[in-house]
């Protein structure tokens, strides 16, 4: 007989391992578009490819929502537009190592806010400490002293996690499913889209950078 309690402790925790190597996999992938699309272009192409795909397998029905789902979804849309903006932001400025560690103080913050038992304040901790190895136990890159705006874009973005976290959680328990998050990516996308265009241009339908 399967252990419920087991499956559901370790399916939340793969699905976390999971959701941190495909963000960081997809950051060091989409920094080298930055030649052709820059920042904005490149976060404008990674949420509307996102947004198309989660629609197409979610199939959401925003008409049917209640005003409290709405601003669920709205303020989660939100914090994804300004988590990405602000993470390539920091990418053209600084290392990945240095603006990933930066970035993990966002969730590592709100971590340790929301702990309520010292198991988890020491979790918080030596999660801190990998992150500050993996990411300046070399300089992180950085062979001078690391850009001050580039800091701070790392900062917005470390932030806007928090916020995407706390977002997420509210959108889980008002939507059912997916709908919500593919709700919400459309949003960012349409958030950006305006800048991606205006940086980016008629590079953004060439059809070599959208493959």
């Amino acid at each position: 007989m399967v252990d419920d309690s087991r499956t559901h402790t370790v399916g939340p925790v793969v699905a976390v391992l999971t959701a941190v190597l495909s963000m960081q996999f997809g950051a060091a992938f989409a920094a080298t578009l930055f030649d052709r699309a820059g920042a904005l272009g490149t976060v404008t192409l990674r949420l509307l490819f996102a947004a198309v795909i989660l629609c197409a397998f979610t199939r959401p029905r925003p008409w049917t929502w209640t005003p409290e789902q709405w601003r669920a979804v709205v303020t989660l849309g939100a914090s994804l537009a300004l988590m990405n903006t602000a993470f390539y932001g920091a990418l053209t400025r600084l290392p990945l190592a240095a603006t990933v560690t930066i970035e993990f103080l966002g969730p590592l913050g709100l971590a340790a806010i929301l702990s309520r038992r010292m198991r988890d304040a020491l979790w918080v901790v030596l999660a801190l400490g990998g992150v500050v190895l993996l990411g300046v136990g070399d300089g992180a890159g950085l062979s001078t002293g690391p850009d001050p705006l580039g800091v701070a874009f790392a900062l917005v973005a470390a932030s806007g996690w928090a916020w995407y976290i706390v977002a997420g959680s509210r959108v889980a328990t008002t939507l059912p499913g997916s709908a919500g998050l593919a709700g919400a990516t459309t949003i960012a996308a349409v958030v950006v889209l305006p800048f991606g265009a205006a940086t980016a241009g008629t590079e953004l339908l060439r059809p070599g950078l959208v493959l």
